[in-house]
């Protein structure tokens, strides 16, 4: 038996998914266990779901080799520009003397399938199975003899473009809508930044270039991650089967902008690079924070805070600091309404908090009042306004 299923169930679920609620568009009707010569084939993961998940779990690891109920080991395969799924019978596991006789029993890649008991998909991999970057168990490292220890590949690596490319700290573009606008949540990580896959009307998208990517992270009321946000595992686990892809960031390099795996698990075998802007990539969106409620009270700075100042760069600088300073000030005007806030900051807290001044372009005190709110925006991130780049300091 070659399909996952019998390949009754599987032919059925190829040729009319949509019956079932899974899998989408149209697909040849080829006979079940059709031989085909496949000399040089992609390898194939497939991925058991709980059967609710309907093969939409990242914490689900994929499986490259699938055992029958009568003790037979299957390998798939894939092949350019053809969508179905091919098995090869292996003997004593998937790593040990396989037929090199691949068949196709009616299983495409992309579909989701359902057996009764469980849901799986199948995904092709023509650059190869990324590897997850799990850490080795502690105290099993042998010393090496002194004096004798061979430079490491760290040591001795050549800078790739992406280690040598922009700064890695540039100015976020912050999102339209925040957090709590969308709905989406705050995953472990930094307590200022949600991500979300399910972007384009609640389904995951397909593969896009650079511009698509951030129209419809626009769209959707957020933002391309960063490069470091994705890096630091902001997005991973928000669905599509995105961590172990390789996802487009907002940050930009010589030549494109920084990709890198969607969840870091996958760093190892997916590393940061710099992509040229017309690949077609994973999308993830990011969004920042909301307005932080209980806002402080008070005329004149409140109990434990003190002055922040805004500070502003040239809008062609690469990053926040690595210009000359345009203006450093406590105090901003909105040029569209002519009024005025003055900035303040608390020890041990991120956030800059705002007081209104009215139309007192020096925000006096006298002339200061009203609730201290925050936005969301803290202190020593660089941000990206239409005119310049500015920073918060305390």
């Amino acid at each position: 038996m070659i399909c996952k299923t019998s390949i009754q169930v599987c032919l059925l679920l190829a040729l009319v998914p949509s019956a079932l609620g899974f899998g989408q568009g149209d697909h040849t009707t080829s006979k079940p266990s059709e031989v085909v010569e496949l000399d040089a084939y992609s390898p194939v993961t497939y991925t058991d779901f709980a059967r609710e998940d309907k093969c939409d779990n990242d914490d689900t690891e994929p499986s490259q080799c699938w055992v029958s109920q009568e003790g037979q080991y299957f390998r798939y395969g894939c092949k350019p520009g053809d969508n179905r799924v091919y098995t090869d019978e292996c003997v004593d596991g998937c790593d040990g003397d396989c037929d090199n006789s691949w068949s196709w029993a009616g299983e495409y890649l992309g579909l989701c399938y359902d057996d009764g008991q469980a849901s799986y998909s199948f995904t092709c991999h023509p650059d190869g199975i990324p590897t997850t970057d799990e850490p080795t168990e502690a105290g099993t490292e042998q010393p090496t003899e002194a004096g004798t220890e061979q430079p490491t590949e760290a040591a001795t690596e050549q800078p790739t473009e992406a280690a040598t490319d922009a700064p890695t700290e540039q100015p976020i573009e912050v999102s339209a809508f925040s957090c709590g606008d969308l709905g989406w949540d705050l995953l472990p990580g930094s307590e200022l930044v949600c991500a979300e896959s399910k972007v384009d009307n609640g389904q995951c998208s397909q593969d896009l270039i650079y511009e698509d990517a951030v129209k419809m992270c626009a769209t959707a009321g957020g933002r391309l991650c960063s490069k470091t946000e994705l890096e630091e595992n902001e997005a991973a686990k928000t669905g599509c089967k995105a961590d172990g892809l390789r996802t487009w960031s907002q940050t930009s390099c010589d030549s494109g902008h920084f990709t890198t795996a969607g969840g870091k698990k996958y760093a190892k075998s997916i590393p940061t690079e710099c992509t040229s802007d017309f690949e077609q990539l994973v999308v993830r969106c990011c969004a920042d924070v909301g307005p932080i409620t209980g806002a402080v009270p008070g005329a004149g700075l409140p109990e434990g805070f003190r002055q922040a100042m805004s500070t502003d760069y040239d809008k062609s600088d690469a990053a926040c600091g690595t210009g000359e300073p345009l203006d450093s000030t406590p105090c901003w005007t909105n040029p569209n309404d002519g009024l005025s806030q003055r900035f303040a900051c608390q020890d041990g807290n991120k956030y800059i908090w705002t007081q209104n001044c009215g139309q007192d372009d020096k925000c006096s005190q006298e002339n200061c009042s009203g609730e201290w709110t925050s936005t969301g925006e803290v202190v020593n991130r660089c941000y990206s306004a239409p005119d310049v780049l500015y920073q918060y300091s305390c």
